[in-house]
């Protein structure tokens, strides 16, 4: 079966012709982050340097030929906040960088690729990649997860030399109707190799013979009368046209997406395998040079965090690791870097990620039943995502893999592993077991398989874990760190004066005096404040009122004057921040 034979049927005709038609088209998982435009990342310094020092990123008025924003400039200016809004860099009305676009802009300056130069295109797409999935973007995370579907089914190498079927497959990756192409694409299990130029002559052949469309889709009807209403043929014949045009326009300005792709695809691969994928690509000696420089940096990065280190070493120790501590003090951040470091050294497919709540069950995590794909009225029994990891994992003894488990206490912990919080244990890998409800068969966790998992200790409106998840797994407390305002670059160890260490120290301990137990600290992370924040007290205060205060008032219960305790005169009598000046709001805090 060629990998286009799915597309051939009733579903792709009306999806094509509504596409080409103009039809509202909902995106679907994208190749890169400007995917109206295939924008290039070349200008995006320059768009973002402008929007930092004066709001937007347009030129000032006096920079401006004549000094007149034309019609064309504005075009422009609206084309790239859409972008930008669309590549999660700027706030939502456009007019600041977000935390991303700070810091990515900081890095670009860093490496000196904030230029319009092409030699630094993957370079600047490398670093936006890396710390848009450090901070968790779920945006990000979606583009490579769709990266990953490619790779996994066509050769990486070809979808790079062919840029018509890359830009296919991006197209294809669309919705309408509830209907999207790449589904069936990407459902089919022949993971062959093929001729994509003469599969893509032949699907424009095929799709051009409107005899031969509505031969398939009456087999497909089995053998259902159905009239031709007259003119469908054209505009069936007119709509592939229209879909053509569009596939080879895209494919003429690709080199953004591209770029994107191949940034995309040396964070996937292991470090050791970096400098064979570059020399393959033919880049040029200057950009291979800072790529390698950015690789080794990040990298570094990961592996000097202290406590990456230990959670490593006791991870690869122990088995099973839970990090656990208050909000705001980097448990989840420290099991993505771990992840990412394990990543390069497993390779992207050695990671596997979940979240558990109160409606998490062991027919999720293990093992149930389940409505059957082919016959929703029937139910199959299916593997959870345990059983699903520890068989791929049994298959690839070379390769260690992990599973994070995020939130693990606001699941019902001892339901939802059952038997196998047995044989979870290290001294009960390999031991076969079997499951009542399966068919007879051995299934064990090997041990290749590892397990992170994060808690916050601070709701108190779940349970912590019971004894017999403690004895399975060593755990590490993860508590405020106040010496990280001036030790890491990238935060303000001050503001006005105010040392946010010792700031944030203070709170804490006031917060122990009023009887709020150390389980309930104010996290680090929660105070912090980007080194390039432009306007350092409006964060300060922004922190202050949508961070600090909503935990502190749950603390105290609402208690109004145990809130004022903590504090102090920046609350009124009822527990509200006072409308201060910044003057008032420093000199308070001065005194505090």
């Amino acid at each position: 079966m060629r990998w286009h034979d799915v597309l051939t049927g009733q579903g792709f005709k009306d999806w094509i012709v509504l596409l080409t038609e103009g039809s509202r088209i909902t995106t679907g998982k994208a190749l890169d982050p400007f995917t109206s435009s295939n924008r290039k990342l070349v200008r995006v310094s320059e768009f973002l340097e402008n929007i930092q020092g004066h709001g937007s990123p347009d030129l000032p008025i006096e920079k401006l030929e004549d000094g007149i924003l034309t019609i064309e400039n504005k075009r422009k200016i609206d084309q790239a906040i859409v972008d930008l809004k669309r590549a999660h860099l700027v706030s939502d009305d456009g007019r600041s960088l977000s935390s991303l676009g700070n810091v990515v802009l900081e890095s670009w300056k860093k490496y000196n690729i904030n230029d319009n130069q092409e030699i630094n295109e993957i370079p600047r797409a490398l670093v936006l990649i890396h710390y848009a999935l450090l901070n968790n973007n779920y945006y990000y995370i979606e583009i490579m997860n769709f990266w990953k579907q490619l790779r996994e089914k066509y050769n990486v190498k070809t979808l790079f030399e062919n840029r018509n079927f890359l830009a296919i497959v991006g197209y294809l990756n669309q919705e309408i109707n509830g209907y999207n192409p790449w589904n069936a694409i990407y459902s089919t299990k022949s993971g062959m190799e093929v001729d994509f130029k003469k599969d893509w002559d032949d699907l424009i052949k095929k799709l051009s013979n409107v005899d031969s469309i509505w031969q398939e889709l009456n087999a497909l009807l089995e053998g259902v009368d159905r009239k031709v209403e007259a003119g469908i043929e054209t505009e069936v014949e007119n709509s592939i046209n229209k879909f053509k045009k569009i596939i080879e326009g895209w494919a003429t300005r690709l080199q953004g997406r591209v770029d994107f792709c191949m940034a995309m695809e040396l964070i996937c691969i292991p470090t050791n395998d970096v400098e064979n994928r570059l020399n393959e690509w033919n880049l040029g000696l200057e950009t291979i040079e800072k790529i390698n420089e950015i690789i080794s940096d990040l990298e570094s990065l990961c592996h000097s965090d202290p406590i990456v280190v230990r959670v490593n070493d006791l991870l690869m120790e122990r088995k099973n690791i839970i990090l656990y501590g208050p909000p705001g003090t980097g448990k989840t951040r420290t099991a993505f870097l771990l992840a990412e470091n394990w990543r390069k050294k497993n390779g992207l497919d050695s990671v596997f990620s979940i979240t558990f709540h109160p409606s998490y069950s062991y027919e999720d995590f293990v093992q149930g039943y389940r409505p059957s794909k082919e016959d929703p009225g029937k139910f199959t029994l299916e593997d959870g995502i345990l059983l699903q990891v520890a068989s791929i994992a049994s298959e690839d003894k070379n390769t260690n893999f992990l599973m994070i488990i995020d939130e693990i206490n606001r699941g019902d912990t001892a339901r939802i592993f059952g038997e196998l919080i047995t044989y979870i244990e290290p001294d009960k890998r390999n031991h076969y077991f079997e499951l009542s409800q399966s068919e007879k068969g051995k299934r064990y966790i090997p041990d290749n398989l590892y397990f992170l998992a994060t808690m916050n200790t601070a709701d108190k409106s779940i349970s912590l874990l019971d004894v017999a998840m403690r004895r399975r797994f060593a755990s590490i407390g993860i508590v405020p760190d106040y010496e990280v305002f001036k030790n890491d670059p990238d935060w303000l160890e001050e503001v006005e004066g105010i040392n946010l260490g010792d700031f944030l120290e203070k709170i804490n301990k006031k917060l122990r005096l009023i009887g709020i137990e150390s389980d309930r600290a104010i996290g680090h992370a929660l105070m912090k404040i980007e080194s390039h924040d432009p306007n350092p007290i409006k964060a300060l205060r922004e922190r202050l009122e949508f961070d600090i205060l909503p935990l502190i008032t749950e603390y105290c219960y609402m208690n109004r004057s145990m809130i004022k305790k903590v504090l102090g005169n920046i609350v009124d009598d009822e527990g509200e921040l006072k409308k201060l000046t910044d003057e008032q709001f420093i000199e308070i805090l001065q005194q505090s």
